[in-house]
């Protein structure tokens, strides 16, 4: 309740400075009014997020709704249309590279702020459905298809789809294509293949699940490099993860044959005694598969089947995404663009999700290697568009239907 002015001002007084009348509520001031029913309905909407998540996304709610106000002229705090969303995310996007540059090399950009702009996207999901689901929204429909719609194409997985898209249609030059054969030649992955089809040659006795034997795959995993504690010798491929994803790869490049029990390479032993044996395109091939199989690996690894009921899915439901593929994929296709990533946001992704093994073993596969800071890692020269395919695969196969269009609370409207 207001306070009692203790006088009424002389009716013919002039005011030195204006007085907003008490009726006008900015957008801001509302939803801080609405702070409990806020924090109600995320908890209602959102009941697997912790308590530190919701808080963090109750709090860009109300900063979006305050930028919005400031910067892009939202007046009533269930109207918006595209514009003001448009105005938002440029003023978001000005003051966060104010923010980078101010810091410059004095320490680095205050975590909480490094990813305003991202943030400030992120948080327009919720809050547009808390707005259409507690008929606040006083916008139109077309207004919410449009800001909705806007939303989808300034996603992080779609922002970094588009980016990963644009590595893939660079022109194959001359030049290009000779750093990438160069690459290839030298990659430590492309050795173990080779190495790999040269134990192969001239066959081997495989099981009816087109495997090599069990007792053989102690041989089989040396040739990659990997050795196996021989306490517990591998069963089956898969008990072996590197190998398990260079079978599947030289499988898919068609370079091994099947055939009555044994398995032989598609080379011959002329071929696999030279120093490239591996035609160029069916080596490129062979290399993004293994990738796709390690990603694919670490995407299903930490999948905990007693979190969910299989039975209770719908027919067009998935599996929930693991963490680990949630927060490696930026790192990979921020690598995969030609970025450097720092210590620091790798440290912060394996505390996360334990995305350190997958790291380790790309960097010991030779598709990444260390960057110009300590720590810190780039993809290899020439292999960007090798590494940008088998991420933009899994990000579309998983991350498009955690994020888009704000699924999780879409299903509120």
């Amino acid at each position: 309740m207001p306070a009692k002015r203790s006088h009424r001002p002389a009716p013919n007084r002039r005011r030195t400075a204006p007085v907003r009348a008490s009726s006008v509520v900015t957008p801001l001031e509302k939803f801080t009014s609405l702070h409990d029913e806020v924090e109600a309905w995320l908890a209602e909407t959102a009941p697997d997020l912790g308590a530190d998540e919701l808080q963090s996304i109750h709090r860009d709610m109300a900063i979006t709704v305050r930028m919005a106000h400031e910067a892009a002229g939202l007046t009533h705090l269930g109207a918006w249309t595209i514009e003001h969303v448009q105005a938002l995310v440029a003023a978001a996007s000005h003051v966060e590279g104010r923010l980078i540059e101010d810091a410059g090399d004095a320490g680095g950009v205050d975590p909480a702020v490094a990813d305003l702009t991202e943030r400030v996207v992120a948080a327009l999901g919720p809050l547009t459905v808390f707005l259409v689901s507690t008929d606040r929204w006083t916008g139109t429909q077309e207004d919410l298809d449009d800001v909705h719609s806007l939303l989808d194409h300034l996603s992080p997985a779609a922002v970094q789809a588009r980016a990963l898209a644009e590595v893939l249609d660079r022109p194959d030059d001359p030049a290009a294509q000779a750093a990438e054969a160069a690459a290839l030649t030298e990659l430590p992955l492309a050795k173990h293949l080779v190495s790999l089809l040269r134990w192969v040659e001239p066959g081997r006795e495989e099981t009816g699940d087109l495997e090599p034997r069990p007792q053989d795959l102690p041989e089989a995993a040396a040739a990659i490099g990997v050795t196996v504690d021989p306490a517990q010798p591998p069963q089956t491929l898969a008990d072996v993860p590197r190998l398990w994803a260079a079978w599947v790869a030289l499988d898919a490049a068609d370079l091994l044959r099947h055939e009555d029990g044994r398995v032989t390479t598609a080379l011959g032993s002329d071929a696999l005694a030279s120093d490239a044996p591996i035609p160029a395109e069916q080596l490129r091939d062979a290399v993004g598969a293994v990738i796709s199989e390690l990603l694919q690996d670490a995407a299903d690894d930490e999948i905990d089947d007693t979190a969910f009921d299989e039975d209770q899915l719908d027919d067009d439901d998935l599996a929930p995404p693991s963490a680990t593929a949630v927060a490696v994929l930026p790192l990979l296709g921020a690598a995969a663009c030609g970025g450097e990533v720092s210590a620091e946001v790798l440290a912060a992704a394996d505390e996360l999700a334990d995305t350190g093994a997958l790291i380790a073993e790309l960097s010991d596969l030779g598709v990444l290697r260390e960057g110009t800071s300590p720590g810190s890692v780039v993809v290899t020269p020439g292999l960007e568009k090798v590494l940008a395919g088998p991420v933009l695969d899994l990000l579309e196969e998983i991350a498009f239907d955690e994020v888009d269009d704000d699924e999780e609370w879409d299903d509120e409207v």
